[in-house]
């Protein structure tokens, strides 16, 4: 399996974890704030431990736009670890929730374009 393959796949295994994790929540009718709580580190835990390892010079097409869509990822994921940070505070701020998920829908985007370049890049060398 070569290297776009894997970061593909391991998009597609983040997209699932987090659609089980839905289900999960729903059917245990979790609130919301542990909700988010959950999605905010299981995303982290994907990008940082699989997904950004593998947007590096080696797996990432030569383009400086693909190398700054995935350093804006990047930035993206430690907004969301700060931000999840605060969460477990007792006191935060009113709009933390709000600034998560507009943090969640930038990882999601940005995701999208990488996983665009890769299949385009994937289907120029096939």
């Amino acid at each position: 399996m070569n290297g776009t393959e894997s970061l593909l796949r391991e998009f597609d295994r983040w997209d699932e974890d987090l659609a089980r994790l839905e289900d999960e929540c729903a059917a245990d009718d979790w609130a919301q704030r542990e909700r988010l709580m959950t999605t905010a580190q299981r995303t982290v835990a994907a990008y940082r431990g699989r997904i950004l390892p593998r947007l590096n010079p080696e797996h990432t097409p030569s383009t400086a736009y693909a190398h700054i869509v995935a350093d804006q990822l990047t930035h993206a994921v430690d907004l969301l670890e700060d931000l999840q940070r605060e969460l477990v505070r007792p006191t935060h701020d009113p709009q933390l929730e709000l600034r998560i998920y507009e943090t969640l829908a930038v990882i999601r985007a940005l995701g999208t374009v990488v996983r665009r370049f890769h299949q385009f890049d994937h289907a120029r060398r096939s």
